[in-house]
């Protein structure tokens, strides 16, 4: 007998005891969240000229984009285990959902790499030659194709000046002016 189970707010599915009385969760995906939510930090390092960008999303929701998306085979991302093209399958999957736009023109960014931090992936991105812009557009539909209730939530800063959005299926571009 499955049942739902309400904890401080929180629903968990599929589950049934065991004879001892033991809760078990019947789910093949014991290890999923409710929510879908990435965290992305753009930073105009003035000093520099460049954008420099960290994106943070949820392992298995990138795995599951990348699978589904770029018919990559299972990555296994953050496992002894991970493919060795793993970097290849994410640096296109950026290429085509996260854009900048600098003064009305499409800046081409250099993806750095990756770290994992316990169910998260850090990515990394740069753009260079990046002097005084007067706007700024930032197009993120990362993982909105996989998940209905993707938000992607952007945090810019240059100097003393921030913006912050969340973007989501129906409004995935954030725009200003510096």
């Amino acid at each position: 007998m499955f049942f739902t189970l309400v904890i401080s707010g929180i629903l968990f599915s599929n589950f049934t005891t065991l004879p001892s009385g033991v809760i078990l969760n019947e789910s093949e995906e014991s290890n999923k969240h409710d929510f879908h939510v990435s965290i992305i930090d753009v930073n105009h390092n003035q000093e520099k000229n460049t954008i420099e960008v960290s994106l943070k999303v949820f392992i298995d929701d990138l795995e599951k984009a990348l699978t589904e998306e770029n018919k990559a085979p299972k990555l296994f991302l953050n496992t002894k285990k991970e493919n060795q093209k793993g970097d290849t399958y994410i640096k296109a999957y950026l290429n085509k959902h996260f854009k900048i736009t600098v003064d009305g023109e499409a800046a081409t960014g250099n993806y750095l790499g990756k770290e994992y931090e316990n169910d998260v992936c850090w990515m990394y991105v740069e753009y260079t030659n990046i002097k005084k812009p007067k706007s700024i557009s930032i197009q993120n539909s990362m993982l909105l194709e996989t998940y209905s209730d993707q938000a992607n939530i952007i945090h810019f800063k240059s100097g003393t000046t921030k913006h912050s959005k969340a973007l989501q299926s129906q409004d995935f571009i954030m725009s200003f002016n510096l």
